[in-house]
């Protein structure tokens, strides 16, 4: 009787699972759209009916009206009659023109279309970008003679880094690498499709795009409705939810039940195990304070803090005192949080203002602090 229950067990987690990977693949195959649908070009045209300026931008829904269009803030926008919005997806439309965000570098415009536009799925904000990650710069080639404005887009790849500014409250992350194109200043697109932000022109010599949990933010001000599309239904989410539930449930029970009888086995008490459900570690590092207030790390793999941009994967600019080249490092070993200290000329503490040794490893447990050269620059176990 177990052995058949152990089958069914088995056999029904198979089902779950191949379900749960359907899913799965629709929605990734929906997110690998984002580029097609949403990517438009603005153009503007002067009072003689004449193209004088024209940049990438992004469609992006609402729930209520009509979706809107962001690019790069430009005063010449204010100097065009008309504005037209072209793409792949989106024939040609005359849209409005709502005026130039100075403080965030962006142009919004109102389109006239009564579809398209990214979903929820689609954005993505900084806490989820991964350091370095491959996207595509949006670069325009005007040189290009086709009657169709939307033949003129163009995709380049470059690298999102780990570094970011706030200037005026917004958030802003640098390119590792600088887009090509005649005209910048469209979306940054990630591999899985997903919209990590609006490149925008600043005037210190890099390359900046605004997170697109700004651009939301920007939007939601100036909008009859929720931005980035209807949230998901009810039916969509219970959907979703059964198969990966089922699977993390089934597996575990006959994991968990497989590792009980072995401890029984070998004399030890039953239940003495703990199942940990979620990710890799299930941890994340938070910052409290400093450069890196409320930014959080996924603890999977090795987090490097430090100035050198080649080698760490959270980066402090030049202004924030004391920070070695190589100031210390965080990983998961053996499933516990371990801290070190990489030779740095301040030195790394933990919360009760202990000093760590140089290349000696200390381990930290869930809710524990730790703050490089001073507590402003705090992080904690969460």
């Amino acid at each position: 009787m177990k052995k058949r229950a152990r089958k069914i067990q088995v056999w029904l987690a198979c089902v779950f699972a191949v379900i749960l990977l359907w899913n799965l693949g629709q929605v990734e195959a929906k997110a690998s759209t984002a580029q097609e649908d949403n990517l438009v070009i603005i153009y503007g045209v002067n009072a003689q009916g004449e193209a004088e300026m024209a940049s990438n931008g992004l469609l992006i829904s609402s729930s209520k009206g009509n979706p809107y269009v962001v690019a790069a803030a430009s005063s010449h926008w204010e100097q065009m009659d008309k504005y037209y919005v072209e793409g792949p997806a989106v024939e040609q439309q005359e849209i409005n023109f709502k005026g130039n965000k100075a403080e965030a570098g962006v142009s919004v415009f109102q389109t006239n279309l009564s579809k398209g536009g990214c979903e929820s799925s689609e954005i993505a904000g900084y806490d989820n970008l991964s350091p370095y990650q491959l996207a595509s710069a949006e670069g325009i080639d005007l040189s290009i003679e086709s009657d169709s404005m939307s033949d003129k887009v163009s995709s380049e790849t470059t690298m999102i880094g780990s570094e970011y500014s706030m200037v005026n409250d917004r958030r802003f992350v640098k390119l590792e690498e600088e887009p090509s194109g005649n005209l910048i200043g469209g979306p940054i697109v990630l591999d899985d499709g997903r919209v990590a932000g609006i490149q925008v022109n600043m005037d210190d010599g890099y390359y900046w795009f605004l997170t697109m949990d700004e651009v939301v933010d920007i939007l939601q001000e100036n909008s009859d409705g929720e931005i980035g599309g209807t949230p998901m239904d009810d039916s969509k989410i219970f959907l979703y939810m059964i198969p990966v539930f089922a699977v993390v449930f089934l597996l575990s029970a006959i994991l968990y039940s497989s590792s009980e009888k072995k401890r029984i086995a070998a004399g030890k008490k039953e239940f003495a195990n703990v199942l940990v459900l979620g990710g890799e570690s299930g941890l994340q590092l938070r910052g409290i304070g400093g450069h890196f207030n409320d930014i959080k790390f996924p603890l999977e793999g090795k987090i490097i803090f430090g100035r050198d941009s080649a080698q760490c994967s959270a980066v402090y600019p030049k202004e924030v005192k004391g920070i070695s080249r190589l100031h210390c490092s965080v990983e998961i070993k053996n499933g516990k949080v371990l801290l070190m200290d990489l030779g740095s000329t301040y030195g790394t503490f933990l919360s009760d203002g202990t000093k760590l040794e140089p290349n000696k490893p200390y381990y930290l447990n869930y809710g524990q602090s730790f703050y490089l050269v001073d507590p402003e620059n705090t992080f904690r176990i969460v």
